[in-house]
């Protein structure tokens, strides 16, 4: 009898324990910390849970619960543009001091004039491709395929590390602090966007269409069996 009670007891606690948890379900606020373009820092709870982002292999709708990390776009200025393919025509110039000069400035630049770099190599002036090919080979180490960010897109990095490269539809997100309550953020004003209890460093995945056939989705949907 005193088996049987206990038995009972036992059952009735776990089954309070799964209900509890049941109903207590994932938590409605995150914590997030928002790095401005100005410098401030703000930790912030999100009211607003979705972000819809536009990429080449369609239009994607992201819960803030998958994301880890979300960085604007930081397009590159006219002027820093401008500069760089000045660099790079002046590594043809049949001035050994010109040359020298732009291959040095183009050096200290590489992370952002990677791409003009990679399409130098196929210049019609050798001199050009020689010396192109020379400041990704000294660079190749810290600035490479893997390593090379296009800040001129937005781009999400989710927990699973995926990481989806766009144009965000979304340009505001309403938020709430503890000192100065309801914001609404402009993401233009937004350096970077993550949560303090993940810390993903973002690298190079298989592209969302291997999930959703270029058809585009919903990331809160589970992504299909891959076929081995």
């Amino acid at each position: 009898m005193r088996q049987a009670l206990t038995a009972v007891v036992l059952f009735l606690v776990s089954a309070s324990v799964v209900v509890v948890w049941a109903l207590a379900g994932e938590p409605k606020n995150t914590t997030l910390e928002c790095q401005l373009r100005d410098g401030s820092v703000l930790q912030l709870e999100p009211t607003e849970t979705n972000f819809v982002l536009v990429t080449k292999y369609g239009t994607f709708t992201v819960p803030l619960s998958d994301i880890s990390k979300l960085e604007p776009a930081l397009p590159r200025s006219a002027e820093v543009e401008r500069d760089i393919q000045q660099w790079i025509a002046e590594l043809g110039s049949p001035q050994f001091a010109v040359r020298e000069k732009a291959q040095a400035a183009l050096l200290e630049k590489a992370d952002v004039a990677y791409p003009l770099l990679k399409a130098g190599l196929k210049a019609e002036s050798a001199e050009v491709a020689k010396r192109c090919e020379t400041i990704l080979r000294t660079v190749e180490r810290t600035v490479n395929d893997d390593t090379y960010q296009d800040r001129s897109m937005d781009m999400i990095t989710t927990k699973d590390v995926t990481v989806l490269r766009g144009k965000l539809k979304t340009t505001s997100i309403k938020v709430r602090t503890k000192s100065l309550g309801e914001l609404t953020i402009q993401l233009a004003d937004v350096k970077c966007l993550g949560k303090l209890d993940e810390r993903v460093t973002p690298r190079p995945t298989t592209p969302p269409t291997a999930y959703y056939n270029g058809k585009g989705g919903d990331l809160s949907l589970p992504p299909p069996a891959m076929k081995k």
